[in-house]
C-alpha cells in the first residue's frame, strides 16, 4: 500500500552556513534555518522550506536587527544573544543557555522539522517547568499538562476548558529553576502548543504550514521578558482617561430614552460612571454605519447630550456589511472592490445579524482604507467617542468560513488559513485609524473580541460571551492575569456574567474584583438580568456602589499605571507569583494578583466568609479593616460579602482623588497622598494629564514622583516634567506609631492632627430590625494643606 500520510523529516544535519545582511541561514537537506538577532538581544530562528528568508509580520512593530555574534567551532555554532545559543552542526540540536543555566534544548531526534507542509518544533519537556501566558485561554493559570490551539473563535457562553477562544496570542512564559523567558511564534495560521499533554518527554508547537519564525525572548524576570516583548511588538496607546472608569453595557439599550435614564440613574444614585454602550439595536436593520431613526432619531444630539452629563456612548460594530443593493456601505464597497472572494471572483456572502453579507478584506490596504474612511465619516456625523468590534474572529451563522477564501495578505496572495486570526485585528487597527482621523488631537478608544499578538497597539480586549456564575467570575480573573502576562494589559470580561443572571453576592463579589480590573464594564445581554448597580437592591447597591467609587478614588493611580504601560510595557496587573522568591507558583493562590506593586488583591468567593490567602514577605494592611499582617504565612482572612481583602503594603504611597461623577469631572481638582507606616525609603510615581489629548502641552500636564524616608519622616515631591499645578488638599498617614508626630516635605515642617479617610463609605442600615449598617475603618493621622 502506498503511503497516506507524511512521515515526520528533522533538520538534522547542517549542510552548510551562509550570512547576508546580518541574517545567518543554516541549509540542511529538507529545508532551512534563518537566523537574526534583533537589537535587544532576541533571537529569531525562522523555520522554512524555502531558501530565502521571509520575515514578513503583522506583529512586529520594531525589526531593527543587530549584527549576530557567532562562530563555528568544532561542529559547534554558537551565537551570543540573550545568553548564547549552540546548534550542534551534525544532529541539528539547539541549546540556550544563560550561564550557568541551560533554558532549553530541542529534544533529541526530534528538534525542528516537517510533517507534510505542517512545521513542528519539538523542546525538551525539563522536570518542574512550568508555562505561562498564551493569551485568552481558559484552565489555569499554570499551562503545564494542557494543550491549547490558536483558532480565534466564536465561543457564546463558553465554559472553562473550552478552547479556544476570540482571541489568539501565540507567546508564552516558561520558568524554570528561577529564571523565566518567553517565546513567540509570529505566525498567523493556526498553531498548536503541547505543554506536556499526553506525554512526560516534549513541548511541542505546530504551525498548519510555514515558515514558523520562533523568537526567544531573555528575561530573566517576567517584567524584562515583557518589556522585550513590547519593544518587538509595539507599545500600548495612552487611553483616553474615561476609558479607564467604569462601563455600563447592556445587549441592547433602546430607544433613546432608555439610554437617557440609564444615566439619570447613575447621576441620581451618586454613582460614577463614563461609558454607555450601544448594541445592535441601535441600527437601522443591523447594518453597520447606520442608526434606527424610530430608535435613535437624532444620535448626534444623544451623544451631546450624554457628553454634558459626562458619558460616552460607544456604539457596536461588526465587520459584515449586509449585501443590499441600495445600501450605500455594499455600494461603495462594491465599487472600491474590497470584499473577500472565492477562488473564482465571487464575493463570499454568508449570514450574519443583517442577513446574508459581505466582509472586508482587511489584509488589503485599500479595504482598511474603505473601512477608515466609512469609520471616520459616520463617527464624524454620530458623535460617538469609541467603537465596539464585534463578530471579528470573523463569526457566522454556521460557524464555519471556507479554508479556500482567498485574501490579499498585503499583496503576497494566500488564503483563509492565514488571514483568520489576524482579521479582526486589522479590523480594529482601521477602525483606530477611522477615529483618529476624526478626531487627530485626540486619543482614541476601540474595544475588539477577537485579535493576535500586537493587539494592544490598537484596542482593549474583553473576554467575550461569559457566563453568569461562580465559575466564570474566577475564570475571568485567569483571563485577565494571562492576558496581562501575554501583553495585553487593557482587558477584562463583562462583570456579572452576560450569559443567564447572576446572583446577588455573586454581582456583589464580581463587581469588587472587577472594580481592580483595568477593563471595567457591567454587561448583561437581552432576556437575562439587568446588571446596573441598583439590579439587585438596596443593599447590593451600596456595597457595588462603594468599589466603583473606591475605582474613582485610585484613578490618579490607574492613570498613572497606564502611563508606565504606554511607555515600557509594564503590566498593569500582575500575578501574585510574580513577587514570591524563585517565582514560585502555587495554584491555590493563583488567582491573587498586585495592582502596581502596592496593592495585594486576594479574591473571595461570593458565598464564604473568609478566603485561604497567602501573604508575601514583608508587613502588609488590610485597606478596609486596619488589621496587620507579617507576610511569609498563608492564612485564612475575614471576607464578607461587603469587604474584599485588599492589603497594602508597608511603606506603600497610595495616591487618590474625590471620586466625582465620572473621570473627567471638572470638580474634582486636588489630589490626596496616603503614606502607610513602614521602613527606609519608598517611591510613588503621578501622572495627569487633561484626559485626552495626544499631545497635551506643558501648561496641560505633570509627571511628579513622591519619594518617602521612614527614618527622619520625609516627603520629597520631585517634577519630572509637565508646568501643569500639583494641587494636593490632605496627606494622610496610616498606622503611624506617633499621633502628633510631624512630617517634612520639600523642607517645610508639617505638624499632624488625627483624622480619617473613607476607602469605603460606611453602610446605611435599610433595615430597622435587623441593623446591617456598617463603618469600615478610617482612623489616621492628617495634614491639611488647602
Amino acid at each position: 500500500m502506498p503511503r497516506t500520510s507524511p512521515a515526520f523529516q528533522s533538520l538534522t544535519e547542517v549542510l552548510s552556513l551562509s550570512e547576508n545582511q546580518s541574517v545567518l541561514t543554516a541549509r540542511f537537506e529538507n529545508g532551512f534555518q534563518h537566523i537574526r538577532r534583533f537589537q535587544n538581544n532576541c533571537l529569531q530562528i525562522q523555520i522554512s522550506q524555502n531558501a530565502e528568508p521571509d520575515f514578513f509580520s503583522y506583529t512586529l512593530h520594531n525589526q531593527d536587527t543587530f549584527p549576530l555574534n557567532w562562530e563555528e567551532e568544532e561542529e559547534v555554532l554558537e551565537i551570543n544573544a540573550g545568553g548564547s545559543f549552540f546548534l550542534d552542526m551534525e544532529t541539528g540540536q539547539w541549546e540556550w543557555t544563560l550561564a550557568p543555566h541551560s533554558l532549553l534544548q530541542t529534544e533529541k531526534g526530534l528538534g525542528l522539522g516537517f510533517l507534510g507542509q505542517e512545521v513542528l518544533a519539538t523542546f525538551h519537556l525539563e522536570a518542574n517547568q512550568q508555562f505561562f501566558g498564551l493569551g485568552e485561554k481558559t484552565g489555569g493559570l499554570q499551562r503545564r499538562g494542557s494543550s491549547f490551539t490558536n483558532w480565534n473563535t466564536d465561543a457564546f457562553g463558553y465554559n472553562d476548558g473550552r478552547d479556544p477562544l476570540y482571541v489568539s496570542i501565540p507567546f508564552y512564559l516558561s520558568v524554570h529553576q528561577g529564571i523565566c523567558y518567553g517565546i513567540l511564534v509570529d505566525n498567523t495560521c493556526k498553531t498548536r502548543f503541547n505543554f506536556g499533554a499526553g506525554n512526560q518527554r516534549m513541548v511541542q508547537i505546530s504551525a498548519a504550514f510555514g515558515p514558523m519564525n520562533l523568537i526567544f525572548i531573555p528575561g530573566p524576570s517576567p517584567e524584562e521578558v515583557l518589556g522585550r516583548y513590547h519593544e518587538l511588538t509595539g507599545k500600548m496607546q495612552m487611553p483616553p482617561k474615561w476609558s479607564l472608569g467604569l462601563q455600563q453595557c447592556r445587549y441592547s439599550y433602546y430607544p433613546e430614552h432608555e439610554v437617557v435614564a440609564v444615566a439619570r440613574n447613575y447621576r441620581d444614585r451618586n454613582i460614577p460612571c463614563d461609558v454607555i454602550y450601544l448594541d445592535i439595536h441601535y441600527m437601522d436593520a443591523y447594518k453597520v454605519f447606520t442608526v434606527d431613526k424610530k430608535r435613535f432619531p437624532d444620535l448626534k444630539r444623544l451623544c451631546g447630550q450624554m457628553m454634558e452629563m459626562g458619558f460616552r456612548i460607544i456604539p457596536i460594530q461588526d465587520p459584515g456589511v449586509k449585501a443590499e443593493p441600495g445600501y450605500p456601505s455594499y455600494d461603495s464597497g462594491l465599487e472600491a472592490d474590497v470584499f473577500v472572494k472565492y477562488p473564482d471572483g465571487e464575493n463570499w456572502e454568508a449570514g450574519v445579524w443583517p442577513g446574508d453579507c459581505v466582509f472586508p478584506d482587511f489584509t488589503d490596504e485599500k479595504a482598511r482604507i474603505w473601512w477608515t474612511n466609512q469609520t471616520t465619516e459616520w463617527v464624524k456625523e454620530t458623535g460617538v467617542s469609541g467603537l465596539w468590534n464585534d463578530m471579528n474572529e470573523p463569526a457566522t451563522w454556521g460557524q464555519d468560513v471556507p479554508d479556500m477564501l482567498e485574501f490579499n495578505l498585503e499583496n503576497r496572495g494566500g488564503s483563509h488559513l492565514e488571514a483568520h486570526n489576524i482579521y479582526g485585528q486589522l479590523m480594529a487597527k482601521s477602525t483606530n485609524l477611522g477615529l483618529q482621523n476624526a478626531r487627530p488631537e485626540e486619543r482614541q478608544f476601540v474595544l475588539t473580541r477577537a485579535g493576535f499578538a500586537g493587539i494592544h497597539r490598537y484596542a482593549a480586549v474583553w473576554s467575550g460571551d461569559n457566563v453568569a456564575n461562580e465559575e466564570h467570575m474566577f475564570l475571568g480573573i485567569r483571563l485577565v492575569l494571562s492576558m496581562a502576562m501575554s501583553g495585553v494589559a487593557f482587558s477584562g470580561p463583562d462583570v456579572g456574567g452576560f450569559v443567564g443572571d447572576s446572583e446577588k453576592n455573586l454581582f456583589i463579589r464580581w463587581t469588587s474584583i472587577a472594580s481592580f480590573f483595568p477593563f471595567f464594564r457591567l454587561h448583561s445581554m437581552i432576556d437575562s438580568k439587568d446588571n446596573e448597580p441598583w439590579s439587585y437592591g438596596e443593599l447590593a447597591e451600596e456595597i457595588v456602589s462603594n468599589y466603583i467609587r473606591l475605582r474613582y478614588k485610585l484613578l490618579p493611580m490607574w492613570y498613572s499605571a497606564f502611563k508606565k504601560s504606554s511607555e515600557t510595557g509594564e503590566a498593569v496587573l500582575k500575578p501574585y507569583f510574580w513577587k514570591k522568591p524563585g517565582l514560585e507558583f502555587q495554584n491555590e493562590f493563583q488567582h491573587q494578583f498586585f495592582f502596581g506593586n502596592e496593592l495585594l488583591i486576594i479574591p473571595a468567593n461570593s458565598e464564604h466568609p473568609s478566603v485561604w490567602s497567602d501573604i508575601p514577605d514583608g508587613k502588609w494592611f488590610h485597606l478596609f479593616t486596619g488589621q496587620a499582617f507579617e507576610g511569609n504565612q498563608s492564612l485564612w482572612i475575614s471576607s464578607p460579602i461587603d469587604i474584599l481583602p485588599v492589603l497594602v503594603r508597608s511603606g506603600s504611597i497610595l495616591i487618590t482623588r474625590n471620586h466625582g461623577t465620572h473621570s473627567m469631572d471638572k470638580a474634582v481638582k486636588d489630589f490626596q497622598i496616603h503614606i502607610f507606616y513602614g521602613e527606609g525609603k519608598t517611591s510613588q510615581y503621578l501622572f495627569e494629564d487633561d484626559g485626552v489629548s495626544v499631545s497635551p502641552q506643558e501648561k496641560d500636564y505633570l509627571e511628579v514622583k513622591f519619594d518617602s524616608n521612614f527614618e527622619n519622616n520625609r516627603l520629597e515631591i520631585m517634577r519630572m516634567a509637565g508646568e501643569k499645578e500639583l494641587k494636593l488638599s490632605n496627606i494622610f498617614l496610616w498606622h503611624f506609631p506617633q499621633s502628633d508626630g510631624k512630617l517634612i516635605m520639600d523642607g517645610k515642617e508639617y505638624s499632624t492632627e488625627k483624622g480619617s479617610f473613607n476607602w469605603l463609605e460606611p453602610l446605611p442600615n435599610f433595615d430597622p430590625f435587623e441593623d446591617k449598617g456598617k463603618v469600615y475603618f478610617g482612623n489616621c493621622l492628617k495634614i491639611s494643606l488647602a
